[in-house]
């Protein structure tokens, strides 16, 4: 039965107690032969081992009497241990078997007693002691450096289980052991009778403690395997959680994923969206310069004709290329000047752009004409997929949602006269020139409005400022966030009626305000 025990600087003895025959003498020689072999550098037979190097490994086990020598049991004791005591030097074992054995009970408790103190105290040895003596048991149980220890009996088989229990004393057990090895119980009825009333008392006081340190040491087995449990049940639970979190984990990217590619998509839509309409804007600007440069080119021509025929009569308006039409009547002279000429350069029989009109309420269908209620252009409806319609707007296509299309049919277009300078533009164009003598603005306040709002405005008024033949504008944006005046730049930097721009001088604005050069 391997034993366990340590003996260090707070702990630095053992008294060992119990029943007979139940192995304390061999727990005092395990204890000298592996401080031996340690010593000597021989492996010990140990799951873990720590032993000092001691300068003297002392010990009295065995009876030594000897009728030759005249010595009894007692006598070879005390002579072993007074030899011990004058050898004895730090660090040392001394193993004491029995100690005080062989004389009166009293007399041997005591000078066990003061043996095992002198060797701790004056020779500053670690002692192990194994005794029958309450004396001893008492003086380890007062001695705060002194362990009690016991061989552990059970005494339903009344036999030793060779257990070495350390902090608590044990009892010899005399009698039990007597009976297991045969003697008669009448005998055994009798001793029992003869021991005095404080020997039972204390006897029955030492099994008692050792029935409740075994139920301590059971309890702790049994709390050491609870929490050995919990542990692991604990640990079984963290790696299920640690589990239910990666897939938590796993499912949030997903999710995220899926959020993002989206977001993705709506993005590259409504980014095609904007290109589409900026491609719209570009095709409306050169639309419009090349009206403007139309416009002047007949106003050019109508200057012209008015220097070759300065005198002509009202009368004479059926033969000129060009009539000076004023609130529905014919002008002649200088009032001319001041009114508005129109010149068509389309024949009576080619109609005009087409204008369209809201139409019956019903289920739109490919080939309709619809009006986009997002731009208010008007296309023609290529194809019809759920709630989402395919528009085509000349040569653009939207996609849009039906419900922001409006079901239009075309009416009947309006003829214009056509003129003689009709070979002036292409056939596809209308001119209208304004010379009234209303004063052209040479400035454009957008403060307030959206980016695409002003563009727009500028835009046109660029137009109007450019057929009004001013040379320069200026434009008032504020200062604000510089959205405006970044977005009226982009617009100017391109633009075929500006010739160069730049930020007013502090007296107009300064970077409040863009001062804009037209071409000429």
């Amino acid at each position: 039965m391997p034993v366990s025990f340590s003996l260090d600087d707070k702990h630095d003895s053992m008294i060992i107690s119990g029943a007979n025959a139940g192995g304390k003498t061999v727990v005092l020689k395990t204890a000298g032969l592996l401080s031996l072999m340690a010593l000597s550098g021989l492996p010990v037979p140990a799951r873990r081992a720590q032993v000092p190097f001691f300068t003297s490994v002392l010990a009295d086990i065995g009876d030594h009497q000897s009728l030759a020598a005249n010595l009894s049991t007692f006598t070879s004791h005390v002579a072993n241990i007074s030899r011990m005591i004058e050898v004895c030097r730090a660090p040392a074992l001394v193993l004491l078997d029995e100690v005080g054995t062989g004389t009166d009970p009293e007399e041997g408790s005591a000078l066990g007693v003061a043996v095992v103190d002198h060797f701790r105290k004056v020779c500053g040895a670690n002692v192990m002691a194994t005794t029958h003596y309450s004396g001893l048991k008492v003086y380890a149980a007062n001695e705060e450096a002194v362990l009690n220890a016991s061989v552990e009996f059970d005494e339903k088989t009344l036999r030793p289980t060779y257990r070495l229990l350390v902090g608590v004393a044990g009892s010899s057990s005399g009698l039990e052991i007597a009976r297991r090895f045969g003697i008669s119980d009448e005998i055994i009825g009798a001793a029992a009778a003869n021991v005095n009333d404080s020997l039972l008392q204390a006897t029955e006081y030492l099994r008692r403690i050792k029935r409740e340190s075994e139920q301590a040491a059971t309890l702790r087995q049994a709390l050491e395997e609870e929490r050995a449990a919990v542990a692991e049940k604990f640990a079984s639970l963290e790696k299920e959680a640690d589990k239910k979190e990666a897939q938590r984990q796993t499912s949030f990217q997903a999710a995220l994923e899926k959020i993002v590619r989206d977001f993705e998509r709506r993005s590259q839509e409504l980014l095609a969206t904007i290109q589409d309409r900026s491609e719209r804007l570009k095709l409306e600007r050169e639309t419009q310069r090349r009206v403007a440069e139309l416009k002047r080119e007949a106003q050019r021509a109508a200057s012209t004709s008015r220097g070759r025929e300065p005198s002509a009569a009202p009368t004479s308006t059926s033969s000129r290329p060009v009539r000076v039409v004023r609130e529905g009547q014919v002008v002649t002279g200088s009032r001319a000047t001041r009114t508005s000429l129109k010149v068509s350069a389309q024949d009576l029989s080619e109609p005009e752009h087409a204008q369209y009109v809201a139409a019956p309420a019903r289920n739109i269908a490919v080939g309709d004409h619809v009006r986009l209620s997002s731009f208010g252009s008007v296309g023609i409806v290529d194809s019809v997929k759920g709630d989402e319609a395919e528009v085509r707007v000349k040569s653009l296509r939207f996609r849009e949602k039906l419900e922001n299309l409006e079901l239009v049919e075309e009416i009947t277009p309006v003829k214009r006269q056509s003129g003689r300078f009709a070979k002036l533009r292409p056939t596809s164009y209308t001119a209208q020139l304004s010379t009234s003598d209303e004063n052209i603005r040479s400035e454009l306040n957008v403060i307030g409005q959206r980016a695409d709002e002003a563009v727009d405005a500028v835009d046109k008024f660029l137009d109007a400022a450019s057929l009004g033949g001013l040379s320069q504008l200026r434009i008032v944006h504020g200062h604000g966030t510089g959205a405006l005046r970044r977005a009226i730049a982009e617009l100017l930097k391109d633009h075929p009626h500006v010739a160069r721009f730049a930020a007013a001088p502090q007296d107009q604005g300064g970077s409040g305000a863009t001062v804009v050069e037209l071409r000429q």
